[in-house]
């Protein structure tokens, strides 16, 4: 899917959103993710305490959500650097 060639210009917000097929909180979310994206360690402790780390909350998640995550995330890349 090239949504530029298609349309013949650069795709409005609302359109790449249809065509990902995805929320627009959905999209909104993956580009601040985007945004802020670095690498972090997954030592990095994600509460006050530092008694559970980024790897423990990793390790205690849906293996297949994260794949989603991971798959969307690579959807939306790919569609914005397609656009620019």
């Amino acid at each position: 899917m090239d949504l530029y060639s298609s349309l013949g210009r650069k795709p409005k917000e609302q359109e790449l959103i249809a065509a990902l097929n995805v929320t627009s909180d959905r999209y909104h979310q993956t580009l601040l993710a985007k945004q802020n994206r670095s690498p972090v360690s997954l030592s990095t402790p994600i509460n006050e305490d530092a008694s559970v780390t980024l790897e423990d909350t990793l390790l205690s998640c849906d293996t297949e959500v994260l794949y989603e995550v991971e798959e969307l995330s690579d959807e939306l890349l790919q569609s914005l650097y397609r656009v620019r």
